[in-house]
C-alpha cells in the first residue's frame, strides 16, 4: 500500500466480521531478544557447527504499527472509519521470543501455541464489521 508517497508491504490483512487485523509475519529460527521500544531486535541462532551468531533486524512491532497507520489513513480518505488491529507472528516452532522490559501493546505470537493464540486474537469480536464494510475495505485494498 502507498500513502503520502510512502509504501508498506503488508504480509497479511485479515478482513472479516470480527474486524481488520494486519499481521507481520517473521520466518525466523532461534532466540529473539526483544525490547518493544528499541529500533532493532536481535536474533541469536546456533549453527550446525555450534557457533552462535547474532543478527539484528528492524523491530516488527514498529513495522506493523507503521503499516496500520498507513492503512488507516488510506481507509479514512475513502470515508471508512474503522478500528484496526495488528500483531506480529513468528511461525517457526523453533523460534522463541524473550522480551526485555515492558511488553508491547501490539501482541507478538510465537512457538507451538502461537498459531492458536493468533487465531484466537483474530476471532475475538472487538470491532465487528458488517458485510458491506468488509466488501468496501476489500475493494479499497484491491485498488492499492
Amino acid at each position: 500500500i502507498t500513502w503520502d508517497g510512502k509504501s508498506s508491504e503488508l504480509d497479511f490483512v485479515v478482513i472479516g466480521p470480527t474486524g481488520v487485523c494486519i499481521i507481520e509475519c517473521k520466518h525466523m529460527k532461534g532466540k529473539i531478544l526483544a525490547s518493544p521500544e528499541d529500533k532493532y531486535w536481535n536474533r541469536v541462532k546456533v549453527s550446525h557447527s555450534g557457533v552462535e551468531r547474532t543478527k539484528n533486524f528492524y523491530n516488527p512491532v514498529k513495522q506493523v504499527n507503521t503499516h496500520l497507520y498507513r492503512l488507516k489513513k488510506i481507509l479514512e480518505e475513502e470515508g471508512i472509519s474503522v478500528h484496526l488491529d495488528c500483531a506480529v507472528f513468528f511461525p517457526d516452532p523453533e523460534c522463541q521470543v524473550r522480551f526485555q522490559g515492558k511488553q508491547t501493546d501490539t501482541p507478538v505470537f510465537w512457538g507451538e501455541k502461537g498459531q492458536e493464540m493468533l487465531l484466537s486474537f483474530i476471532q475475538k469480536k472487538r470491532n465487528p464489521l458488517t458485510p458491506q464494510e468488509v466488501l468496501k475495505i476489500t475493494e479499497v485494498l484491491h485498488k492499492q
